[in-house]
């Protein structure tokens, strides 16, 4: 079983109103600048589906890949959980990782 660490990301004040709200990233919130305003949860291990693992793109971005190399962004669902687009009408929701039973 593999597992990532994500990080939900609030960001409550941005240059563009767009930016604002919750997102997954493999980092933690970088800091506060003039334009830019938001933190991060601490981070939670979630657990990757079978077959998947965490590689980098041509530009060198952290990404989750599937057995056939596909690489995925991670997105977040109505409900805030991280996911990974699947298919048009399917998603792969990601389980945090609760440790060894």
């Amino acid at each position: 079983m593999n597992t990532v660490k994500l990080y939900k990301i609030t960001v409550y004040e941005s240059y563009r109103r767009d930016e604002h709200g919750n997102h997954y990233s493999f980092d933690p919130w970088s800091g506060n600048t003039m334009y830019y305003k938001g933190y991060d949860d601490g981070g939670k291990d979630y657990i990757l589906p079978d077959g998947y693992t965490i590689g980098h793109n041509i530009a060198n971005q952290t990404m989750i890949f599937d057995k056939n190399n596909m690489g995925y962004d991670i997105g977040i669902s109505n409900n805030g959980r991280p996911f990974l687009p699947y298919t048009a009408d399917k998603a792969l929701i990601l389980k945090e990782y609760k440790g060894e039973n």
